[in-house]
């Protein structure tokens, strides 16, 4: 087989399956990109077993074959040419490539070795924007656990509730959850069943999806994947198996205080505090309902502390003082978008729920740390 393609448009087309090569796979197969002719384009196949991703691109295509080729070094040598176009040819095991100014050989290896990817859409699919999609994932990925000793609170559930679609994340120590109302989507499937997708191959798939685009996602859980279709490309990732745990039974039912605040103003607040934290990674909020003051706490024993006040636009109930881990705030507030932010608080050490002023889509829970202070 041989091909001559827009030497950019190839470039672009492996970076975008380097996406699914994982350095720490066992099989080298698996470190290689799939080059096949497929009807009259050229096909990329890349996968670590856990994801998948297929793309084409279109040029001029003579005859047919496959081969696998390492994908990060084809990508280094094609994204370094300069000429606007480039040559490809399959030989047995053997791949070149040239322009009018280089020319180079890689040692492939057979394509029938290589893993078959199934990508082919069923009838249980939803469609759905990818604006929607990317401010969901984006809402709720940062709460979804890094710790792979409990698999599927790496993902983010999607869960049908009533006349809503449910994405949840969350680690133990912190819980996001967004709704979406199932009249937003161009189409549900009749019969969804809940899903767990790894939250890390969620955010591959809003980071390479068109702003304006519509994404077609169709869940086939007989054979434990999800397959994401954007558009001449299709991205397939594993359904995570395992227990989700009762997420509305940790959502805090009785406040004992609250307080609202604008939320640059906190986010501001929080980034301060954040230089002098690195140590203890926490940061202290000392509330004032009465005063409507909330004040923002930090130290390091080597660099020194921090405090500063802030008005709030109204509080009540008890007066209190909780710390929580800097990094997880900054999540919270670098990822939501509102002009206001609700806190209720329960108690010291009882976790608070925190909620984007006049939205009724979206929650987020923190749990308190120990107290450190006397």
């Amino acid at each position: 087989m041989k091909f001559t393609l827009v030497r950019e448009k190839f470039a672009k087309a492996l970076s975008i399956t380097l996406k699914a090569i994982s350095v720490k796979s066992s099989l080298p197969i698996l470190q290689n990109v799939l080059l096949e002719s497929d009807g009259g384009r050229l096909k990329l196949v890349a996968s670590d077993l856990e994801k998948s991703i297929v793309t084409w691109v279109g040029g001029k295509i003579e005859g047919e074959g496959s081969i696998t080729v390492p994908a990060k070094s084809l990508y280094d040598f094609v994204n370094g040419l300069k000429d606007e176009y480039i040559e490809g040819e399959i030989k047995g095991e053997s791949f070149s490539v040239k322009t009018k100014t280089a020319k180079a050989s890689f040692n492939g290896m057979s394509a029938e070795e290589y893993p078959a990817i199934n990508y082919t859409l069923s009838e249980n699919k939803m469609k759905i924007s990818a604006a929607v999609l990317k401010s969901s994932v984006d809402e709720t990925h940062f709460s979804s656990s890094k710790d792979d000793m409990r698999p599927a609170w790496t993902g983010i559930l999607l869960k049908t509730v009533g006349k809503d679609l449910h994405f949840v994340g969350l680690d133990g120590y912190r819980l996001s959850r967004k709704l979406l109302p199932l009249s937003s989507l161009t189409s549900m499937p009749k019969d969804m069943e809940d899903m767990i997708v790894p939250a890390k191959n969620l955010l591959e798939v809003i980071r390479m999806a068109k702003p304006e685009s519509d994404i077609t996602i169709d869940f086939q859980p007989s054979s434990g994947n999800v397959i994401f279709d954007l558009e001449d490309l299709f991205f397939v990732s594993k359904i995570l198996d395992g227990d989700f745990p009762d997420y509305e039974s940790v959502i805090p039912k009785s406040p004992i205080s609250h307080f609202t605040l604008p939320h640059g103003d906190f986010l501001n607040a929080i980034k301060l505090a954040s230089v002098f934290s690195k140590e203890t990674e926490a940061v202290r909020l000392s509330l004032k309902t009465k005063e409507k003051t909330l004040n923002i706490l930090s130290d390091d024993v080597q660099l020194g502390s921090h405090k500063q006040g802030l008005t709030l636009i109204d509080s009540e109930g008890d007066d209190l003082e909780m710390a929580f881990k800097v990094s997880y705030l900054l999540d919270f507030l670098n990822n939501v978008s509102c002009e206001n932010i609700t806190v209720h608080c329960s108690g010291q050490t009882t976790p608070a729920l925190f909620i984007p002023d006049t939205r009724k889509d979206y929650l987020h829970v923190a749990v308190p740390l120990q107290p450190y202070w006397e």
